[in-house]
């Protein structure tokens, strides 16, 4: 597909219409949270879960990237804002106020994981 005269590949347009990115890493996972502007000059979120396959890592040498997307309109931010902010408000009640932190929940899983053995 060619842009302003020059040819561009379907990645390159991908990011040619993000305004603004963040990005959070967790783990194996990397979330990419996009504001892109559309053909028409609507703003749209596009949120990205990027995940390492380490079964093809292993196998292959090389690792692989498992990509899930979702697109969020601007007439449904405040809606779904609001029902993200319901059901982490339920998750930490649930858990007692307590967010274990990926460092907490690794050593967990580690020690038991030394039990089985």
């Amino acid at each position: 597909m060619e842009l302003n005269g020059k040819k561009m590949s379907s990645t390159e347009l991908e990011h040619e219409n993000i305004v603004f990115t963040r990005n959070l890493k967790a783990g194996r996972r990397i979330y990419y949270f996009d504001v892109k502007k559309s053909s028409n000059g609507d703003f749209f979120i596009s949120i990205t879960e990027s995940q390492k396959n380490l079964q093809d890592q292993a196998s292959a040498g090389n690792a692989t990237y498992k990509r899930h997307k979702l697109f969020l309109y601007k007439e449904d931010f405040d809606s779904f804002m609001a029902e993200l902010n319901n059901v982490v408000t339920y998750a930490k009640g649930a858990l007692g106020g307590k967010i274990v932190t990926r460092e907490e929940y690794e050593s967990k899983r580690t020690q038991m994981n030394d039990h089985e053995d």
